[in-house]
């Protein structure tokens, strides 16, 4: 199973983020990462679909001169064998002159969805063949015939309302950014929790953030106050986290939650308490 990591700070940032080789050779390896470098409208990714035990995220992006910027998108574990450098995430789609990020965890049903996804647009079709480009080219395209040109132009309702059309065909936890904005769906069929947190400044440089499969910092001296707002897929050591609720929906902007909404599960009411910030140190 695929993890996700997403990043979005209120001002220009430069974390540390080092990925975990995996421990069992038949485990899936890989990783993705994404983000608006000097928090232009044109994102950069790096992507490798082996992971070395001395391959570390970190040893890459230390030689780069503008690793800063508002968002970040990592996907760990996301190359399965057959996948090519095409099918590993998160993607990229130039759209409305910016770049848009997206990365998906869970699976649907490739057949229906391109069923569904039947815009005959050049500029959306998909390059790999994984179920989540697909998804990806269908929420753009839908985006593109509303009319909207950035994310906080559409209605957080009528995204749910697409959202909701795409339960039936499987589970999907996904993010997605048009690099001004950040928006995170738990879908309803998911099998893993998305656990959200904020960390306000000032947070100290040594502060650790670790789970299974990755490790996170906020050392650089030059972020000491800057805001993070982290959804991760797995527990992140030393964050008091919240979990998503399924079929919630938030959008992010500056290192903060701006809005939220839900496609209530038809199967129970018994839900837990709506997401609050939560304060991280």
């Amino acid at each position: 199973m695929s993890e996700l990591l997403v990043l979005n700070f209120d001002m220009q940032s430069s974390p540390t983020i080092d990925i975990k080789p995996p421990t069992n050779t038949d485990e899936s390896s890989g990783w993705g990462f994404a983000w608006y470098p000097n928090d232009d409208n044109s994102a950069s990714l790096m992507k490798d679909s082996t992971l070395q035990a001395d391959d570390t995220l970190s040893s890459h992006v230390s030689r780069l001169r503008n690793f800063r910027s508002t968002v970040f998108m990592c996907k760990t574990k996301c190359a399965a064998r057959h996948y090519t450098m095409h099918d590993v995430q998160p993607f990229s789609w130039s759209y409305a002159g910016k770049d848009w990020l997206f990365a998906h965890n869970g699976n649907l049903d490739k057949t229906e969805l391109k069923n569904i996804h039947t815009d005959d647009l050049p500029f959306l079709t998909p390059l790999g063949t994984t179920d989540s480009e697909i998804l990806f080219c269908y929420l753009l395209s839908k985006i593109h015939a509303s009319g909207a040109k950035k994310l906080h132009e559409i209605d957080g309702n009528q995204l749910l309302e697409w959202l909701a059309e795409l339960e039936p065909l499987g589970a999907m936890d996904i993010a997605l950014s048009d690099h001004s904005s950040l928006l995170i769906y738990h879908g309803i069929n998911s099998s893993k929790d998305i656990l959200l947190t904020r960390i306000l400044p000032p947070h100290s440089p040594s502060l650790l953030m670790e789970s299974n499969s990755l490790t996170l910092r906020l050392d650089n001296h030059k972020d000491e106050y800057s805001s993070c707002f982290i959804a991760c897929s797995e527990i992140l050591s030393n964050t008091q986290q919240t979990p998503m609720l399924p079929g919630q929906l938030v959008f992010v902007r500056r290192g903060a939650l701006v809005w939220q909404g839900e496609n209530i599960p038809t199967a129970t009411n018994n839900l837990p308490p709506s997401f609050s910030r939560n304060e991280g140190s």
